[in-house]
């Protein structure tokens, strides 16, 4: 590990998404886990939805995906969507002690999760329009530098659209593609790889 760090930027955001695809949670803090971020029972990335055979849904190949929030409480998610009709709950307790476990595909990566049940699912189908289930699993993405990409886009895009945990401000376009390490106060985070997106 390098013995001496160079200031690249500070932090101006940190977000979790309970829900792959799903709406943000902006914090103050969060607690970086060998899974991704933690926010008391909101840890990143921790629902995905996949079709019947095990691949991703995404909010590009569903783009009403981005307008589900997961709120949880204590042994409760609770799924919510603006423009959908009620709301799905999960016990969390229940799910993780006797949901069928499912194999799912992550852009080419086999992973493992827990079926949520019956009553998300068919919330889900219904406000997506498919018939699907949903799977809780784990997963994490890094940030891309939007501010070069937007001086070559006809329509400028927000830094939400990729959906980074880690927001830098002042550092150089593109310049996170080579960082081997990250520093922020004592936490020293190093990058795994990057993200295509």
């Amino acid at each position: 590990m390098m013995a001496t760090w160079e200031e690249v930027g500070v932090v101006s955001e940190l977000v979790v998404y309970p829900l792959k695809s799903g709406r943000p949670l902006y914090v103050q803090e969060a607690e970086a886990t060998e899974h991704g971020f933690s926010v008391g029972p909101h840890r990143d990335r921790s629902f995905i939805v996949i079709l019947k055979e095990g691949s991703l849904v995404t909010g590009r190949q569903k783009p009403k995906l981005t307008f589900v929030t997961v709120k949880i409480d204590g042994e409760t998610a609770t799924f919510e969507a603006e423009g959908a009709e009620g709301h799905a709950k999960v016990n969390l307790q229940m799910v993780t002690q006797e949901g069928e476990a499912r194999d799912a595909d992550i852009f080419g990566a086999p992973v493992k999760g827990v079926d949520c049940g019956d009553e998300v699912s068919r919330w889900l189908s219904e406000f997506l329009y498919q018939g699907r289930r949903e799977v809780r699993v784990l997963y994490r993405h890094p940030e891309l530098d939007r501010r070069e990409l937007n001086t070559r886009l006809e329509k400028p895009v927000k830094g939400n659209r990729f959906r980074g945990n880690i927001v830098v401000r002042g550092s150089k376009p593109y310049d996170e593609d080579d960082w081997a390490y990250v520093k922020i106060g004592e936490v020293v985070f190093r990058m795994l790889r990057p993200c295509d997106r």
